[in-house]
């Protein structure tokens, strides 16, 4: 995986400073160049803050089922809006994992990829957050939190591909 920097010396700033992994870009593989083209997944890029953006590449048919999972859980927002009374409401908690996954590449490097929201924890969609936690072959494990409607535009502008 690369790490591109946004400022020079970044790697220091990072070794002092916990909280500036915000400052980090990207995180691609190194074959992310033409993916689409070299028979590799096309990239999924994940706005998860204004100036952090994680690229995973990933097949159209995981895609959908994360859109379907993003659909299910707005679905759930507009029911929580509705009620009458409080309760609790179900998490959405989807999984990709390569090896289940006959579309993946054979040189990925995306071992699993998880999108977590819990809607009991936000008064509506616009608010709401996800957890995304992507793990490597390598052992390389990134977590982030992400607007759900960012996501949500995120998952929109990869199936626009195809």
């Amino acid at each position: 995986m690369i790490l591109n920097k946004a400022q020079p010396g970044l790697r220091s700033s990072l070794a002092r400073h916990h909280h500036a992994a915000k400052r980090i870009t990207a995180v691609r593989p190194r074959a992310a160049a033409g993916a689409s083209a070299g028979g590799k997944a096309p990239l999924l890029e994940m706005h998860v803050s204004n100036d952090t953006t994680v690229s995973v590449p990933i097949s159209q048919q995981a895609v959908k089922q994360l859109q379907a999972a993003i659909a299910a859980v707005l679905q759930t927002f507009a029911a929580k809006q509705k009620a009458e009374r409080p309760q609790r409401w179900p998490m959405m908690e989807w999984r990709f994992k390569s090896s289940d996954d006959p579309e993946a590449s054979a040189g990925s490097e995306v071992e699993f990829f998880e999108v977590y929201c819990n809607p009991n924890g936000f008064s509506s969609a616009f608010e709401a957050r996800t957890l995304l936690t992507l793990r490597t072959q390598g052992g390389v494990k990134v977590s982030s939190e992400a607007k759900l409607s960012a996501l949500q535009a995120d998952v929109e502008n990869y199936l626009q591909q195809f």
